[in-house]
């Protein structure tokens, strides 16, 4: 969660009002405003992850050791949520903490709420630019940010195939999709034939 970005919303909170004003069976639902305190932080957590070579820094993503604290405030982005049907899954990571992730199942107890992660990038990056879901049973997942096998087991048990895409394309690679329908779909960067997608 980035201080920076907390008065992103005004720049969209006109359209959603109108929405509401317009539409009376429309529900307008916020989460709780963070504070963003010094509390919220460890503020040692930077200079220490930039003074180590990048292997120690992928080893605190892996221990899922994150610039925020746990559980100060709850604290997360939409676009770290991702769901599939019943199912929330949730990027524990820098802009999602384990009380943003509480939060997520107690507001919505009709859900699952399923904590993820992936280690593999020791920046802050949303779950989209990891784990997409291309239609049901399908998912793409980029190969340096691969979920977890322990987080893997409720896919592999309802049938679910991950695919890795390329490895020859960018390091850095996000998973730019439009998604026309189940059978088409744009893939920016890397074009994939071999899922039976035109």
């Amino acid at each position: 969660m980035i201080r920076s970005r907390w008065f992103e919303y005004r720049a969209y909170r006109d359209i959603v009002q109108n929405y509401w004003l317009e539409d009376h069976d429309m529900k307008w639902e916020a989460a709780p405003k963070p504070r963003l305190t010094d509390a919220s932080y460890k503020l040692d957590y930077l200079n220490e992850h930039e003074s180590h070579d990048k292997e120690y820094r992928l080893k605190k993503v892996e221990n899922q050791d994150f610039v925020t604290q746990p559980w100060e405030e709850p604290l997360f982005d939409a676009a770290d949520v991702m769901r599939l049907g019943k199912d929330l899954f949730v990027q524990h990571g820098f802009t999602t903490n384990l009380a943003g992730i509480e939060w997520l199942r107690r507001h919505f107890p009709d859900h699952r709420v399923h904590a993820v992660n992936f280690p593999g990038d020791c920046y802050p990056i949303h779950i989209d630019c990891s784990f997409v879901p291309l239609k049901p049973g399908l998912i793409m997942n980029n190969p340096t940010r691969r979920i977890p096998q322990d987080q893997k087991k409720i896919f592999e048990r309802n049938g679910w195939v991950s695919y890795y895409v390329f490895k020859k394309c960018r390091l850095f690679f996000r998973i730019s999709l439009m998604q026309l329908n189940l059978h088409i779909q744009s893939l920016l960067h890397c074009v994939i034939h071999q899922l039976g997608f035109q």
